[in-house]
C-alpha cells in the first residue's frame, strides 16, 4: 500500500499555477475575495500572466453580482472506535498511535472509560439516559437528542460498545491524572456528549462579483444555532459573528489590495498514521487491536519511516513490494486480509470448515513459491559515470541491499590483484519537505529521469560530485552525475567557522548524517550541526549532572539538558534509559550559577506560587522564552509567570 502510493508519488509530474485574491472594504471590514480562474476562462501558469492580472486590479473596482444565504446543519459524529479515536488523537493532538493506545489503556484501567478496542459506534441505553440527565441539568431541554449509531462497515465484530467516558458527570478537569492523559479523556467525553446532542445550524452567504470578465468569489459562515458546539466548540477560524447580506447586488467596491501566490497541483497526498488506519479500515484489514501494531511494525522494520507525520516508503519497501508481487500477487492483493478475516468469520459460525480453507490456501502457496524463484529476480547492478579511484580506469556501480544504495567497483566481480572492493555511501540530500504543497514544488523542480520521466533523488558523494538517481531505482536504471559544490551551508559563504570551545576554527564537513562543522584542532572534540535549513545549530551548555535527583522510572539520576525545546532533565544513561522530564525551579535553583548567561535570571525566580505548588520550568513556543507553570499533581493551574526583563510577573493562561 505504501510502496504504491510512494510510486504515484514519485511518477507525479507537478504543474505551476498562481491564485489570485483582492481585499476591499466593507462596514470597516476588510473582505477577500478569491479569483475563480475557471469561471473566467483564465489559466495563470507563471508569474508573468498573474502580474498582468494583478495590475489590471489594483485601484480598480468589483461588482457585486450574487449574494446568496443558505442554511445548513452540521453532521452529527458517532462517539469514537478505535480508529477514529487514533486518526482524531493524531489530528488534533499530535498523540502518535502508540501514545494514544497507552493513554487510552490507562483510563481504562483507572475506570474513566469504556473499552478502548471497539469497532462498533453503538452505546447502551444506560450510557445514553445517563448523558440524557447531565445535559437536560446543564443545558436545559433543547439541547438532548438522544441517538445511537451503527457500524458503517460490514465485517465489524461489534464485540463492545463505542468509546465513551464512563460517567459523563465526571469532566476532563475532574480526573487526575497526567496532562495528556486528560487531553485525551477531554476528547472522548466531548465526543460522547457531542453525538447525543442536537445539529449546529449555520448560515452561509455566498457571494459573487465581477471585475470586466474576471470572477470572483467569497463566502462567510455565522452560527444560528450552537447544538453541540456547546461542548465540542469549532475552530476559531470556521465563522464570524456576522454576514454580509447588505453587500447587495450591483454594489461597487474599490479593490484595496491585489495579492498573488504561486502553488502547484499537488502529487497523492502521503499517508499519515491517521490517514492508513483509515485506509486499512476501509479496506477491511486488520482489526481495531492490530491497528497501532501494523504500523509500529513497518516503521520498526525499517519499511517506512515518519518524517514530521508523513509516511515515507524506504527503498527496501518498494523492493519487497515489487518483488512479492510478482510472485505472490494473491497475497499481496489488498484483498486478501479483508477476505481471510471474513472468512475466519465464517469459520467462528460453524459456516466453513477450516480445514478446507487452510488445504486451498497451502495449494495455492506452494504452486506461487515454485514459481517465486524465477519470477523474483535478483537486483542487478546499475552502471553509472562515477569513476572508481582504485587507478584502474574502472567505474562504479550502483548497488542495492537491506540497508539502502551505495556505489561499488565494478571490479569487485574480478579475482586476484584485479579485483576492487572501493565502495562509496551516497548521503541523501533529504528533500522531503513537511507538507503536501512543498512536496509538489521539490517535484516540480527535481530533475526527471531519462528513462522513465519520474522524479530523480539527489545523493552527495561528495563535495564535488552528486548522483541523481531515479526514484525507482533499482527498477528503473535512470542516473546521472552532477558535478558543482553541495556541501556548503545555504547562507554562509566560508567553509570556516569559529570554534565555541576554543580559539581554532572550524571546518565543514560530511558524515553519515549530514553536514558538519569539526574543530581543526586535534585536542578539542567540538562540532556544529547543521539543520535542513542550512542554519548552524545553536550552541548549547554541556550538560549538568544532577545526581541528587533520581530518575522516576528507572535506577539513574538526572542530567540537565539544553535543547531547542528548552532547559528538561533526561536520565544520564541515555538511550539505555529514555526518561525526561520538565524541572521544577526549585530543583534548578542551587545550579543557576553554571548556568549560561541567558538563563541568570532563573536565580531570582519565584520557586512555589500562591497555593504553595512548585513552580515548573516549562518552555514556551510560540515566544522562544521559558515560562514559570502554576501546576498541581500534573494539572495546569489558570496562571503562570513569566520573565518581563527585570523581574517575574503573573498572568493569566489564555
Amino acid at each position: 500500500m505504501k510502496a504504491l502510493k510512494e510510486r504515484e508519488i514519485k511518477a507525479f509530474s507537478p504543474e505551476e499555477y498562481w491564485e489570485i485574491e483582492v481585499k476591499v472594504k466593507h462596514e470597516e471590514r476588510n473582505i477577500t475575495f478569491k479569483l475563480n480562474v475557471k469561471k473566467s476562462d483564465l489559466k495563470l501558469s507563471n508569474i508573468d500572466e498573474a502580474k498582468q492580472i494583478s495590475e489590471k486590479l489594483l485601484n480598480n473596482e468589483i461588482e457585486i453580482t450574487d449574494n446568496d444565504k443558505t442554511k445548513r446543519k452540521i453532521p452529527v459524529k458517532p462517539p469514537f472506535i478505535t480508529s477514529t479515536l487514533q486518526q482524531t488523537s493524531s489530528s488534533m493532538l499530535g498523540f502518535s498511535l502508540s501514545k494514544t493506545m497507552k493513554l487510552a489503556q490507562d483510563l481504562y484501567a483507572a475506570g474513566y472509560i469504556s473499552y478502548m478496542r471497539t469497532d462498533s459506534p453503538n452505546l447502551s441505553i444506560l450510557s445514553q439516559n445517563n448523558c440524557k440527565q447531565y445535559l437536560l441539568e446543564k443545558f436545559g431541554d433543547t439541547y438532548s437528542e438522544p441517538r445511537n449509531f451503527s457500524a458503517k462497515t460490514s465485517n465489524s465484530q461489534e464485540a463492545h460498545e463505542a468509546i465513551r467516558p464512563t460517567d459523563i458527570n465526571l469532566e476532563a478537569d475532574q480526573i487526575t491524572m497526567s496532562a495528556d492523559h486528560v487531553k485525551l479523556y477531554k476528547l472522548i467525553w466531548q465526543r460522547f456528549a457531542a453525538s447525543q446532542m442536537p445539529q449546529p445550524e449555520i448560515e452561509t452567504n455566498a457571494i459573487k462579483a465581477k471585475c470586466d470578465d474576471l470572477v470572483f468569489e467569497t463566502s462567510l459562515s455565522s452560527v444560528t444555532f450552537d447544538g453541540f458546539y456547546k461542548v465540542m466548540p469549532p475552530p476559531k477560524s470556521s465563522y464570524v459573528d456576522y454576514d454580509l447580506s447588505s453587500l447587495s447586488i450591483g454594489l461597487s467596491k474599490k479593490i484595496d489590495e491585489v495579492e498573488k501566490s504561486q502553488h502547484f497541483t499537488k502529487p497523492p497526498s502521503r499517508y499519515s498514521e491517521a490517514s492508513l488506519v483509515k485506509e486499512l479500515e476501509k479496506r477491511g484489514i486488520g482489526r481495531p487491536s492490530t491497528y497501532q501494531e501494523i504500523i509500529t511494525n513497518i516503521q520498526d522494520r525499517g519499511y517506512v519511516k515518519s518524517v514530521s507525520k508523513r509516511l515515507f516508503a524506504t527503498k527496501i519497501a518498494n523492493l519487497i513490494s515489487d518483488r512479492l508481487n510478482k510472485g505472490f500477487s494473491q497475497i499481496m492483493d489488498y484483498g486478501f486480509t479483508a477476505d481471510m478475516e471474513r472468512n475466519l468469520d465464517e469459520i467462528a459460525s460453524g459456516n466453513l470448515v477450516w480445514r478446507n480453507l487452510l488445504e486451498k490456501f497451502s495449494q495455492e502457496f506452494e504452486q506461487a513459491k515454485e514459481q517465486a524463484e524465477d519470477l523474483m529476480e535478483r537486483n542487478k547492478p546499475i552502471d553509472t559515470q562515477v569513476v572508481c579511484d582504485c587507478g584502474n580506469n574502472k567505474k562504479m556501480q550502483l548497488r542495492t541491499n537491506q540497508s539502502g544504495q551505495f556505489l561499488g567497483c565494478e571490479a569487485f566481480v574480478l579475482e586476484g590483484e584485479e579485483q576492487c572492493k572501493k565502495t562509496l555511501s551516497l548521503l541523501d540530500e533529504d528533500l522531503f519537505s513537511d507538507s503536501d504543497d512543498k512536496e509538489a514544488e521539490s517535484i516540480f523542480k527535481k530533475t526527471k529521469c531519462d528513462v522513465c520521466n519520474s522524479a530523480m533523488d539527489g545523493y552527495i558523494i561528495d563535495n564535488n560530485r552528486k548522483l541523481e538517481i531515479c526514484s525507482n531505482s533499482p527498477i528503473c536504471s535512470g542516473t546521472k552525475l552532477v558535478e558543482g559544490e553541495f556541501i556548503k551551508p545555504k547562507n554562509e559563504d566560508e567553509e570556516f567557522i569559529d570554534c565555541h570551545k576554543c580559539d581554532n576554527k572550524m571546518e565543514l564537513k560530511l558524515g553519515r548524517f549530514g553536514k558538519y562543522f569539526a574543530c581543526q584542532s586535534d585536542s578539542c572534540t567540538a562540532t556544529r550541526q547543521l539543520m535542513k535549513n542550512g542554519e548552524l545549530k545553536p550552541v548549547f551548555m554541556d550538560p549538568i549532572k544532577l545526581e541528587s535527583l533520581r530518575c522516576e522510572k528507572c535506577d539513574d539520576f538526572y542530567l540537565l539538558r539544553d535543547s531547542l525545546k528548552g532547559l528538561f532533565l533526561a536520565a544520564s544513561q541515555f538511550p539505555k534509559n529514555r526518561e525526561t522530564r520538565a524541572i521544577t525551579v526549585n530543583e534548578l535553583k542551587p545550579v543557576t550559577d553554571k548556568l549560561p548567561e541567558k538563563y541568570s535570571h532563573f536565580a531570582k525566580a519565584p520557586e512555589i506560587d500562591d497555593d504553595g505548588d512548585d513552580l515548573v520550568v516549562r518552555f514556551n513556543k510560540k515566544s522562544g522564552d521559558h515560562l514559570l507553570s502554576a501546576e498541581h499533581k500534573g494539572k495546569k493551574k489558570k496562571y503562570f509567570y513569566f520573565f518581563n526583563g527585570s523581574s517575574w510577573e503573573q498572568k493569566p493562561r489564555d
